[in-house]
């Protein structure tokens, strides 16, 4: 599982990247089977002086191709980041969860139970993941 910090810094945002580093690496340890990436951007958006305008976007993409992507938008960076930290492994952990309930020999279940891996990736996504082309998903 690698944890990418966006690109576009925000310099009053961090003292917050070890926070977020730390926070997604304990969050998502139990799925590092079906994760290959995280990438985590931290942005300042306008908004009302002193309202929410701090946002915390992550986008997980999958072993199997697919991504999920949640933000949050809050007073202040600790805040976000853990709601949307918290967002993304409770979206995460449903989709497993149903993923489960799949009949067993189905590669959705083979997925979830850990028997494919990244090597068995299509080759085409493996070509757009190393071009930088986000998949839909």
């Amino acid at each position: 599982m690698n944890i990418v910090i966006g690109r576009k810094r925000q310099p009053e945002a961090t003292p917050y990247y070890h926070f977020a580093s730390r926070k997604v690496s304990r969050a998502f340890s139990r799925f590092e089977n079906l994760i290959e990436d995280i990438s985590l951007f931290l942005s300042d958006e306008n908004g009302l002086r002193g309202g929410e305008d701090k946002r915390c976007k992550i986008v997980i993409f999958t072993v199997h191709g697919g991504s999920i992507v949640v933000s949050d938008t809050q007073e202040n960076w600790r805040d976000a980041i853990s709601n949307a930290v918290t967002r993304a492994r409770f979206t995460l952990a449903r989709i497993v969860s149903k993923l489960k309930n799949q009949p067993h020999n189905s590669p959705l279940a083979r997925l979830a139970s850990g028997e494919l891996h990244r090597r068995q990736m299509p080759a085409s996504h493996r070509r757009e993941r190393e071009e930088g082309v986000i998949p839909a998903g």
